[in-house]
């Protein structure tokens, strides 16, 4: 006599399955709200940041030294340090704070956006195989960035070869001067009007200002510069406060000028006894007037 065998799905299995999936679901519910609530902070923009680190030939620098530094106006402070891999990457993620200053239209863009505050970081890094090192100064804007996370690939040259004098070496190294601070007076628009012609100039609360930073290497062991001026890039002032001129006219040309507070600090290049001096903008002293000059 055949058995006759059910095709029917056994009832007192799925509903323990069914149970099962939904207590996994409602558990799992809270982690994951609470991991978004985290992510989507509106006030903070989380960036995954890749350095590629290679030499001035081009090729990739294998398992190379790297720190990175926050600017600010008391000096750099270290936010990350590590090796890159084989192939000379160097992955970290950074969360910065999103401080609104506007809403403008940008040309480029052909729509308005809301500007944020830029956070300027320092970039270093070195290769002990060939005793180089190189840097590189990044403005990360979450103006232009996607929210809350965005990703950002950069690199750094290595273009400074530093001495491997076992004598230097060995030296006790000179504690470096701390930050200091200078003011300079400096164009930042030109424009020329002639007769019935007007123009102005306006910085509106937002505006972006970038300003070239140069660094060289110092010994201090010896007192001694062991490279010129290079530039590493650029730091970007976001406006506080507008700024501008009324409609002007005559046979004049005339000069925008901002005062800036500009920092000069040492900063230790990885594993060796040497340091970059760096000339960097990080402030606006809002104070400006206006250069004519006959035309």
């Amino acid at each position: 006599m055949r058995r006759r065998v059910s095709s029917l799905p056994n009832l007192e299995n799925i509903a323990s399955t069914t149970v099962a999936l939904f207590v996994i679901i409602v558990l799992s519910l809270p982690l994951t709200i609470g991991l978004t609530g985290i992510f989507a902070e509106p006030r903070v923009q989380n960036i995954d940041v890749q350095v590629r680190v290679k030499m001035k030939n081009g090729v990739l620098a294998t398992y190379p030294r790297i720190q990175i530094y926050h600017l600010t106006e008391q000096g750099p402070r270290l936010l990350a340090s590590g090796s890159g891999s084989q192939n000379g990457l160097y992955s970290w993620r950074i969360t910065i704070s999103r401080i609104w200053k506007n809403r403008l239209y940008v040309s480029e863009l052909k729509r308005e956006i809301d500007l944020y505050e830029a956070t300027n970081i320092l970039i270093l890094a070195y290769d002990d195989k060939t005793n180089t090192a190189g840097s590189l100064v990044v403005s990360i804007d979450p103006s232009f960035m996607k929210w809350p996370f965005d990703s950002l690939l950069t690199e750094v040259t290595l273009t400074d070869e530093l001495p491997r004098s076992i004598d230097t070496l060995s030296l006790e190294v000179l504690s470096v001067p701390p930050p200091s601070e200078t003011w300079k007076d400096t164009v930042v628009v030109e424009f020329a009007v002639w007769d019935q012609i007007w123009a102005n100039a306006y910085f509106p609360i937002g505006s972006k200002i970038d300003v070239q930073t140069k660094q060289r290497v110092y010994d201090p062991s010896n007192n001694r510069y062991l490279t010129d001026w290079t530039s590493s890039g650029s730091t970007t002032i976001t406006l506080d406060v507008g700024r501008g001129t009324q409609e002007i006219t005559g046979k004049l040309k005339y000069s925008h000028i901002f005062r800036f507070k500009y920092i000069l600090c040492y900063v230790n290049i990885p594993y060796t006894p040497y340091y970059y001096e760096i000339v960097m903008l990080l402030i606006l002293l809002m104070i400006q007037y206006i250069l004519t000059v006959d035309l």
